[in-house]
């Protein structure tokens, strides 16, 4: 089975990820590559984020002591 990047293909990048057994099987399957899963996580810290009420952008973190800004 052939492993594509759903992400990369989308982008018209190559897509390529992994080869599995048994590799008679010529069937493609869709993941996602290292580089897009980072993109993808960070993503969703910075939604979580805000969905908390701490928008500060990009690097901030909420405050250690439970305190809101």
């Amino acid at each position: 089975m052939i492993v594509l990047c759903a992400w990369c293909i989308e982008q018209d990048r190559p897509a390529f990820l992994r080869e599995l057994a048994p590799y008679v099987d010529t069937r493609i399957s869709h993941g996602i590559c290292p580089d897009h899963a980072a993109e993808w996580r960070a993503k969703l810290r910075r939604q979580a984020l805000v969905a908390r009420g701490h928008a500060g952008g990009a690097g901030t973190l909420p405050p250690t002591d439970g305190a809101r800004p």
